[in-house]
């Protein structure tokens, strides 16, 4: 869903940071997060088709079952950029 999500940081100085789900980004952006995702989080590999040798234009094709966000301070420059789409979709 578009809107404000609250990440929240774990430490000492826990603190809560607002952010805006912007947008989808594109396959050929996700492609790399994706691969990079499984390659540090051994614990997701399961749910991927490809494995972390596999290369990193495999991992476009996976974009459309593992979406990527973009997350962007809710006062950041991008809030009021309007070329960014808000994402209208269940997530």
């Amino acid at each position: 869903m578009a809107g404000v999500a609250r990440v929240y940081r774990l430490g000492p100085a826990r603190r809560v940071v607002n952010t805006v789900i912007r947008f989808l980004v594109p396959a050929m952006v996700a492609g790399p997060v994706l691969r990079r995702y499984v390659q540090d989080v051994k614990v997701t590999r399961p749910y991927f088709d490809l494995g972390p040798a596999d290369p990193e234009a495999a991992f476009v094709g996976e974009a459309a079952k593992h979406p990527v966000f973009e997350l962007t301070p809710e006062s950041g420059p991008r809030a009021a950029d309007p070329s960014c789409s808000t994402l209208t979709a269940n997530v």
